[in-house]
């Protein structure tokens, strides 16, 4: 059909402008240690600056192989715990027991799925998601779910017995 086509369509652009994009801003992070060369800054920095994008961008490529996640929307996580003080690996952990509690057939799994119902999400919904974009949805509905005991529970219930912890990293 030809709505499908279009949306697949669609889907493949968007993914090749945020390819461009991280690339883009890697290359802009090499350029500043260049800059900074030239403004007399030691070639070490250049080599630590290169270093550094290179580390982080297999971190994101082995994360999004742990999570299933794509690496544009990890980074997007990765960015905003950066801004938030927060640790990234308890992000990628908590969305792997996620997966677990979405993918699951057991009963934890049931329970994710009536703490989900709770929030007012949709587990098939989730499950037809990138796993990032479902944690940032669950994120954003947690948010509105009184801050109580129900809370704790369902979150725990959704991100494993951590969840609870994983309450302020949400905000």
């Amino acid at each position: 059909d030809m709505a499908l086509v279009e949306r697949t369509a669609k889907q493949g652009f968007d993914n090749i402008s945020r390819y461009g994009n991280m690339a883009a801003n890697a290359a802009k992070g090499i350029g500043l240690a260049i800059v900074g060369i030239s403004a007399g800054v030691g070639i070490s920095t250049l080599v630590d600056k290169f270093e550094s994008v290179t580390k982080s961008l297999a971190h994101m490529k082995e994360a999004a192989e742990r999570t299933g996640s794509s690496v544009e929307n990890l980074s997007c996580l990765s960015t905003i715990a950066q801004i938030g003080g927060r640790d990234f690996d308890a992000i990628e952990a908590a969305i792997q027991k996620m997966n677990k509690a979405l993918h699951g057939s057991d009963d934890e799994a049931k329970g994710a799925g009536h703490a989900l119902a709770a929030l007012g999400l949709n587990i098939k919904d989730l499950k037809q998601m990138d796993p990032a974009e479902a944690f940032m949805a669950i994120a954003r509905a947690q948010e509105s779910f009184a801050d109580s005991g129900g809370k704790s529970a369902a979150m725990m219930a959704i991100l494993g017995k951590a969840g609870a912890a994983q309450i302020p990293l949400l905000h």
